[in-house]
């Protein structure tokens, strides 16, 4: 069975990008196919917390109408995670027995995760501005926090797994100049910085990778290679 083979679909919509990613994965166009059955988590709710259970009690509603047709049903957890799949109908299978998934996941458990932990103290290594968001208050801008690819253009396009490692990025309100320089329209995404390993103590003792810049800069200076960040990798 494929995605052509689906008649309704219900696409967990906790966040835009989670539709879209789904979609691209099933080879959906979002623009021409309806991707939920009660109006979508934001606009539904989730009472209990239960969203997906709700979108499979409108889908067989659906179903029922429509007897012989498909519909799937998409959950997910985590950063995206965790995931659930259901495919319904009222025609019931010709053959039916549990699927083993241990060997895929198997080859899941095996895949590297590259880590900050590896960067010895006071070794510098560049990175790559991948994505970013503000954070707002009632007063404005609370922080910038961006996440960095690390490892040079070269080592992350030819690394074996396609992915180099990655560290969070945490902006304050010190760096208030670059805070209000990214909040005006400036986008940080594609652009280098350099990253530098320094102790947990220097940095707050956060129980997570931290970066933090020294002092209060501009955007320009952000964002030249000249420019070291501070880098706390988390404990281990």
């Amino acid at each position: 069975m494929t995605a052509d083979d689906i008649e309704y679909f219900d696409i967990y919509s906790c966040f835009p990008c989670v539709v879209l990613l789904a979609a691209e994965a099933l080879g959906l166009d979002w623009r021409k196919r309806a991707l939920t059955q009660t109006g979508g988590l934001p606009f539904f709710g989730g009472p209990g917390n239960n969203y997906s259970m709700h979108a499979i009690a409108t889908l067989v509603e659906k179903l029922r109408s429509k007897r012989g047709a498909f519909g799937l049903v998409l959950a997910n957890g985590g950063y995206l995670s965790k995931h659930a799949a259901g495919v319904y109908s009222t025609a019931a299978p010709e053959h039916w027995e549990a699927v083993d998934c241990s060997e895929r996941q198997l080859e899941i458990d095996q895949v590297s995760v590259s880590s900050l932990g590896a960067i010895d103290d006071g070794v510098v290594v560049d990175g790559e501005v991948e994505s970013f968001t503000l954070v707002h208050g009632r007063e404005g801008v609370q922080y910038l926090t961006l996440v960095v690819r690390t490892g040079g253009s070269e080592e992350r396009e030819g690394s074996e797994d396609g992915v180099g490692g990655r560290a969070l990025v945490k902006i304050g309100d010190r760096q208030n100049k670059t805070l209000q320089a990214i909040n005006a329209g400036e986008d940080p995404v594609g652009r280098p910085v350099l990253l530098r390993n320094v102790p947990a103590a220097d940095t707050g003792g956060d129980d997570f990778p931290v970066f933090t810049l020294s002092e209060d800069i501009d955007f320009d200076q952000l964002l030249d290679q000249s420019t070291a960040l501070l880098v706390r990798v988390g404990s281990a």
